[in-house]
């Protein structure tokens, strides 16, 4: 794998795909669902396929997966789930749509002889050990902190927040969400609108 520009601490570094290996990835939500199969070649992913479907079209996840994996050879190593709502202990409820995620029924359901399950967005955070310059755009240019911490502010139905601590390599992440977020609104000069964001960290 390149060199990220952001050092992420992975927790188990042992179970790293091999070259060749595919991985089923999904994001779910109450809205969408995007799956997609990716094959590893030389430490990074190659999407294979990847299709966007709407939740409400399934009663379960592993009928969406089914639906998707139809036609294809492929046989994936790992099934890796960003859920959007809390997971414990590799399992999760999705409220919207009463589906039940349990990553050991899915082993068995799916026949995927790993199945990992955390909250989108520490999927989010561990994904931007995947970003290269081209993925980046500088918003303001500010000062670099290389050994300061870093948040993850995540706009969208609610406000959640994701704590990297220690940006000197590795940045792990931290399980913390937010508490009650106060957004205060600004508008510059050429009309467009940036949100700051004050945190109440206090959980």
């Amino acid at each position: 794998m390149h060199n990220p520009l952001v050092p992420i601490a992975f927790p188990d570094r042992k179970q790293v795909l091999p070259d060749g290996a595919t991985l089923l990835a999904a994001d779910v939500s109450g809205t969408k669902t995007i799956l997609a199969l990716i094959e590893i070649h030389d430490g990074d992913a190659s999407f294979i396929k990847e299709t966007v479907y709407p939740s409400r079209q399934f009663g379960s996840l592993a009928e969406a997966v089914r639906t998707f994996m139809a036609g294809s050879s492929s046989r994936p190593q790992r099934f890796s789930i960003a859920f959007a709502g809390p997971v414990q202990e590799g399992k999760a409820y999705a409220t919207n749509l009463g589906w039940h995620l349990d990553t050991r029924l899915l082993i068995e359901e799916l026949g995927i002889p790993q199945v990992f399950l955390i909250n989108d967005l520490e999927a989010e955070a561990y994904g931007l050990a995947a970003l290269t310059e081209k993925d980046l755009v500088t918003i303001y240019p500010g000062k670099a902190q290389p050994k300061g911490n870093a948040a993850i502010i995540a706009p969208g139905t609610g406000w959640v927040k994701r704590d990297c601590i220690g940006m000197a390599p590795p940045c792990i992440r931290s399980p913390r969400k937010a508490g009650t977020p106060i957004l205060h609104r600004a508008t510059t000069s050429t009309g467009n609108c940036s949100s700051i964001c004050k945190i109440n960290t206090a959980t």
